[in-house]
């Protein structure tokens, strides 16, 4: 008898949740979607054209030491 007692407000609260939890989803999906749009379809490279002064020589030791590892 006592077993039925709390199986009507159990589910709604449920459902509730669950409906959360769905509209949750759908927006966390729609801002990643969003931004993978924005992303691909910028005209505007997220990589300089030439370096930066203070990065050049960096970069060119790695393009050295790159030329000079073996591969293997």
């Amino acid at each position: 008898m006592y077993e039925y007692a709390f199986a009507g407000p159990t589910t709604e609260r449920r459902d509730a949740l669950r409906s959360v939890g769905v509209a949750v989803l759908v927006m966390l999906l729609s801002l990643a979607a969003a931004t993978v749009f924005i992303a691909g379809s910028s005209t505007r490279s997220w990589f300089p054209s030439r370096w930066d002064a203070h990065v050049a020589p960096i970069a060119a030791e790695v393009a050295r030491l790159r030329v000079r590892a073996p591969h293997g």
